[in-house]
């Protein structure tokens, strides 16, 4: 696993809204197991297609309706592969830009999350994840980025997938 963080926030392309984060449960660098779990005011998850990285935001917001972004633009290329259909709509995300280093959290063992993209309600995903998906953390409590990235897991109309 990478000791360094594979992304920077000023190279984020946020591509793909997938629901909200609900929890993820990792291995410490000390062999101690943690889970992080939000059940109100779950943070956003996106996944950037660029770099094979899901993105959890712990404070944002997600505005719709814009205009359909062109074609060969990250998102709609990332939601083309994912659904097999263009993208009908572009959307804004606040990201935010705490302060601090990159810290390793450790080893990603399960991400869950929930999403509409197919059902009129909230289906609920959960995904074990392989040895190499490592886990680091920007910021603090309240304005905070975490991101999961590395293995070789795409995303796909089921959810995640290797």
């Amino acid at each position: 696993m990478r000791r360094r963080c594979p992304v920077r926030v000023a190279d984020l392309e946020l591509s793909t809204d997938l629901g909200d984060a609900r929890e993820l449960r990792l291995d410490r660098p000390d062999g101690t197991r943690e889970r992080l779990s939000w059940r109100r005011s779950a943070p956003l998850l996106w996944i950037d297609q660029k770099r094979a990285a899901v993105i959890v935001i712990g404070a944002g917001r997600r505005r719709y309706g814009g205009p359909p972004p062109p074609a060969n633009s990250p998102g709609a290329k990332a939601w083309r592969r994912w659904t097999g259909e263009p993208a009908r709509s572009t959307g804004k995300l606040d990201i935010p830009d705490p302060p601090g280093e990159w810290r390793l959290l450790g080893r990603a063992r399960l991400l869950a999350y929930r999403s509409d993209k197919w059902t009129p309600k909230p289906v609920a995903y959960e995904h074990d994840l392989e040895e190499d998906v490592g886990v680091w953390k920007l910021g603090g409590q309240g304005r905070a980025l975490l991101v999961v990235a590395g293995g070789d897991f795409d995303l796909k109309k089921r959810g995640l997938v290797r």
